[in-house]
């Protein structure tokens, strides 16, 4: 029998939410004080994007910097997927499409193979994040090449388990395709104004942050 994955029960908000509610009023609703460690990260990770893709600072010690931080933009990800940040509901949306620019994925498209196979079928076949994936003798190989084997089997079902997701849990699947929607529009728009300075300083450090985590 698998196990069940509570995970999932968290990415419904509202006053029944999984955590309890901070009682007290604030003009940032975050639901615990040290996320405003995540939100400093995350407006250093913005500022270095705009300054570099703008043209307004480029050094070459700010790109390194810059895919150290989008490598943290993921781990916030994986920590709100699992937890939402905000007591808010509309404050959660508003910061799971932050969440996408930052690390140029949907932040709900992420649930299917982390929290539903992950966490849900742990080191099954339908894991596909399973260390079992690579078994070389050396581990920097087995450090290389298991990104590429997540993907190969990410891509072949990522997009058969969000359509599933229209019958069985619609409104995520709506989620999914509106942050989607935003995300093409806002890397369309910075391909138009800047396509070179945007694979770069946008697409060095996606990458790096998706390859790392």
């Amino acid at each position: 029998m698998q196990p069940r994955v509570p995970h999932l029960r968290k990415w419904r908000d509202g006053a029944h939410s999984f955590h309890a509610r901070n009682p007290r009023r604030s003009l940032v609703p975050l639901r615990y004080s040290a996320d405003w460690r995540s939100l400093g990260f995350l407006f250093l990770l913005s500022g270095l994007y705009w300054v570099q893709w703008s043209g307004l600072a480029r050094h070459w010690s700010l790109l390194p910097a810059t895919c150290l931080l989008a490598f943290i933009a993921f781990i916030i990800k994986h920590n709100h997927i699992h937890c939402r940040t905000f007591t808010s509901r509309s404050w959660n949306r508003a910061f799971e499409f932050v969440l996408s620019a930052c690390t140029g994925q949907s932040t709900a498209a992420i649930i299917p193979v982390h929290n539903e196979r992950h966490h849900g079928k742990f080191h099954t076949k339908q894991d596909f994040v399973r260390s079992s994936l690579v078994n070389f003798n050396q581990n920097w190989l087995n450090l290389m090449v298991f990104p590429f084997a997540v993907v190969r089997l990410v891509h072949r079902t990522k997009s058969s388990d969000i359509s599933r997701w229209q019958k069985e849990k619609p409104g995520l699947y709506r989620c999914v395709q509106r942050e989607r929607a935003a995300l093409f529009v806002f890397i369309a728009v910075m391909l138009v104004l800047n396509w070179r300075a945007t694979l770069i300083y946008f697409g060095v450090p996606w990458l790096f942050g998706q390859w790392e985590s």
